[in-house]
């Protein structure tokens, strides 16, 4: 097995940030990648997703629906589960498709407060869907963006993302799973047909 670059940022990026209110993560996950790809995104985020319902209330969304929504927008697509085998496996994991230039919308348990300070029990009971734009084994970190982090909380010094997670802090949150805790770790993997090597080393 070929070792990975030891720090990877991909060269496309959100058009903004954007901070979501109590629902709808995994909307504003989702435009945040298309954005990235010069997709049309919808007006508001709860509009990528499927029923009238969701669309009104902002239900916990399954992998698959997301999946559906790239390969709408004409991206490739697919769900890859974490088999926690061991803590190098899951990095590995999470850190290839960034390599190779694709996109990470993955599945934790939000226990993070709006001051920032970290709740575990929060994050047992509240599923969350953020996205990796990068990692850097050096400070052993991924550059994330997370809508759910307030932004006066936003970390302005990073190359991309809003915030950073350690890789112990980013395998507690997918470990603490939140609700439903079958989608913890669960990641989708997004990448144009054209390209995927949208990355620098």
């Amino acid at each position: 097995m070929e070792p990975l670059p030891s720090h990877i940022v991909l060269d496309r990026k959100p058009a903004l940030y954007r901070e979501q209110g109590p629902t709808y993560c995994g909307g504003y996950s989702a435009s945040g990648i298309l954005e990235s790809y010069g997709k049309p995104v919808p007006s508001h985020p709860r509009k990528l997703y499927s029923s009238l319902f969701a669309q009104l209330f902002g239900p916990p969304s399954s992998p698959h629906r997301w999946v559906e929504a790239f390969r709408q927008h004409g991206l490739c697509a697919e769900v890859r589960p974490l088999k926690h085998v061991s803590r190098d496996d899951d990095l590995r994991a999470l850190r290839q498709p960034l390599a190779e230039g694709k996109s990470v919308m993955l599945r934790i348990g939000n226990g993070y407060l709006p001051n920032g300070r970290h709740s575990s029990l929060m994050a047992r009971l509240a599923g969350h869907w953020v996205t990796l734009w990068g990692y850097d084994d050096g400070e052993e970190c991924f550059y994330v963006y997370d809508s759910g982090v307030r932004k006066r909380m936003y970390d302005l010094s990073i190359p991309i993302g809003n915030v950073t997670r350690s890789y112990d802090a980013m395998l507690r949150d997918i470990e603490c799973g939140g609700f439903p805790r079958r989608w913890a770790g669960m990641h989708v993997v997004a990448w144009a047909r054209e390209d995927v090597k949208n990355c620098l080393s």
